[in-house]
């Protein structure tokens, strides 16, 4: 249908990216968990990419994130792309490259709420924490696109979007570096504690 989103964690972060850039118009809505983000700059891509595609490194910018925004002149995603990253995250540094794919978006004039959370790493708990603020993202650019008072206002859509996502919970550290870090892994379980008391599962 025409009411698609994707996205995706880690190597399917990197998927979500890559395939919303080469498929324009095919997807609605695109986010990410620590995606890999400039693949052909970090051991895991370059091991993939030479299994897969060869030796020839020509071949691999078209399955590489940073490198598919780097050839826009202008946004390709006017409503915005959402990405969390952990700053605890051991991959961080050496595989995900998330400040390359944000310097690409800055250059192409690309709308990208990157959110850099103190205390969380790479694992279940940091997707799980963050995954209903990405059915947020999908649910304003799948169902509140149609609205017809809202469709031709891309601004107007964005701003709502940072309003709900921000709505959601308190402040983070953005890309921009408007809010002061005040999430913490303590009080993520102390959420998750007590999200199981409501359902009457364990402490």
């Amino acid at each position: 249908t025409e009411k698609r989103a994707i996205f995706g964690h880690s190597m399917g972060g990197h998927g979500a990216l890559t395939l919303a850039l080469r498929h324009p118009g095919r997807f609605r809505s695109v986010s990410a968990f620590a995606p890999i983000c400039a693949p052909t700059r970090c051991p895991w891509g370059e091991k993939a990419f030479t299994g897969y595609l060869g030796a020839d490194r020509s071949t691999w910018s078209a399955h590489d994130a940073t490198e598919l925004m780097s050839g826009h002149r202008s946004a390709p995603w006017p409503a915005g792309i959402l990405i969390d990253q952990g700053l605890d995250d051991k991959f961080l540094a050496e595989q995900l490259h998330p400040h390359l794919f944000e310097a690409a978006c800055q250059a192409a004039g690309q709308p990208l709420t990157l959110r850099r959370h103190a205390g969380y790493d790479h694992g279940y708990y940091f997707v799980q924490t963050f995954m209903d603020e990405h059915l947020r993202h999908l649910r304003l650019w799948i169902v509140v696109q149609d609205d017809p008072r809202m469709a031709l206002d891309v601004r107007g859509l964005v701003l709502l979007q940072r309003r709900e996502l921000l709505r959601a919970r308190p402040p983070v550290v953005e890309s921009r570096a408007e809010f002061p870090m005040v999430d913490s892994r303590d009080a993520r379980h102390e959420r998750l504690r007590q999200l199981r008391r409501e359902q009457g599962g364990f402490q």
